[in-house]
């Protein structure tokens, strides 16, 4: 996501840290405008999913299941 926003600011305002998103985003607003309430934020290190490169069987299957419930969380917010 910092990435995004840095070599790519013209979609600065649709790059957020899902784990942030679904955390800050207002339920009661379309799904634009959380979005864009969410991509306003500093970005916050303590939500992102850690990077499993390297690690053994059970720090992949931590990061998917991360994935995962993140995911699932993601549709409950934006009601798909």
């Amino acid at each position: 996501m910092r990435f995004v926003r840095r070599h790519f600011a013209a979609h600065a305002s649709k790059a957020v840290n899902l784990h942030q998103f679904v955390r800050y985003a207002n339920l009661d607003i379309p799904f634009i405008e959380q979005l864009a309430a969410v991509a306003a934020m500093e970005p916050d290190a303590s939500f992102d999913v850690v990077d499993p490169a390297g690690g053994d069987d059970s720090t992949y299957v931590a990061c998917a299941n991360e994935l995962w419930d993140l995911a699932q969380a993601f549709v409950t917010v934006v009601g798909a």
